[in-house]
């Protein structure tokens, strides 16, 4: 008996604070998350919608801490829909339609900058104007391209002219060059303006004494050409007597051979 006695105690003491554990874990359960673990049916009935034309249905919906039920949810979310007007069933159509038509369009190919393949070449027209800055005229003529210009981008071109207009040629600095810059620029054609104070050409002149000393003036009798180291005594007494009376001189050449001749 004293053992069977021991054995009942040992069994329904602890069965007892197991029990009583378990109810207090459940009251306390139930006071910090109420209706927990109640299930209640609830029935959805939802109108026709005109996107989708669903009807009512019943379905057995456990309530989520809070008291918010998932078929509540639902039905806030619908009606949020109605609220707009269809609005957002229209968007999502158009969306679809545009992605519809995006998907069905060909691919844009967009072309490469047509500046990246414009480089001069020995079939690009090479066009230089002349700009005479007194007369305000302007004279324009084909070239062959220059082969250090081959192959030359626009920006090597700019740059080259650059350093042009830096140190010209001697010829240009004889003509009276001022300036140059690039007008266009393309594969097929380039054009190059060259503005000059050009210098008047002169094909005939006068030796003339001024001060014992021969000075050659352009046919106009105005402009001096060039002061010599030439003295009227150093000359023969027939060439003296004809520059005292301004001896005429046809050409370039001829001004050259008496220049050589008597210059010191």
């Amino acid at each position: 008996m004293k053992l069977a006695k021991r054995i009942s105690v040992f069994f329904i003491i602890p069965m007892g604070m197991y029990a009583l554990g378990f109810y207090s874990h459940m009251k306390l359960e139930e006071e910090f998350y109420p209706n927990r673990y109640r299930t209640i049916k609830v029935e959805q009935v939802r109108e026709e919608q005109p996107a989708g034309g669903q009807t009512g249905e019943t379905a057995d919906v456990q309530i989520q801490p809070g008291g918010v039920t998932a078929a509540q949810a639902g039905e806030t979310a619908d009606a949020g829909i109605q609220s707009q007007n269809g609005t957002s069933v229209q968007q999502e159509s158009l969306t679809k339609t545009g992605q519809g038509e995006m998907a069905g369009a060909k691919p844009q190919v967009i072309a490469a900058s047509v500046e990246d393949n414009q480089v001069i070449s020995a079939d690009t027209q090479y066009i230089i104007q002349e700009v005479d800055l007194k007369k305000d005229t302007s004279v324009e003529t084909q070239w062959k391209v220059p082969d250090m210009y081959i192959g030359m981008d626009r920006k090597r071109f700019l740059r080259e002219m650059e350093l042009y207009q830096q140190s010209p040629s001697l010829k240009d600095q004889e003509l009276g060059f001022v300036s140059v810059e690039v007008v266009s620029f393309s594969k097929a054609k380039v054009v190059v303006r060259k503005s000059y104070l050009f210098r008047d050409v002169y094909t005939s002149f006068y030796l003339v004494n001024e001060k014992n000393y021969v000075v050659v003036y352009c046919d106009d009798l105005k402009t001096i050409y060039m002061n010599t180291n030439i003295t009227l005594d150093s000359l023969p007494d027939k060439l003296k007597q004809e520059i005292i009376q301004n001896k005429y001189i046809a050409t370039e050449e001829e001004l050259y051979n008496f220049l050589e001749s008597y210059s010191s």
